[in-house]
């Protein structure tokens, strides 16, 4: 594998993952059980497709 693709896997999880604890972190703020869940599938969603850009040779 190139170094710089592992690098990017590595780094990529990293950073999913980061901003998935600050939305967690986000949600417990909230007042409203529908804001959270509504932050949880946005995040959920956004992460997915973040995945999905991250590693363009697994799209097919």
């Amino acid at each position: 594998m190139n170094p710089i693709k592992a690098f990017d896997k590595i780094y990529g999880n990293y950073f999913l993952t980061v901003q998935g604890v600050k939305v967690m972190k986000t949600i417990k703020k909230a007042d409203h059980v529908v804001v959270g869940l509504g932050k949880l599938f946005i995040a959920d969603k956004l992460m997915d497709t973040a995945r999905w850009l991250i590693r363009p040779e697994e799209r097919e």
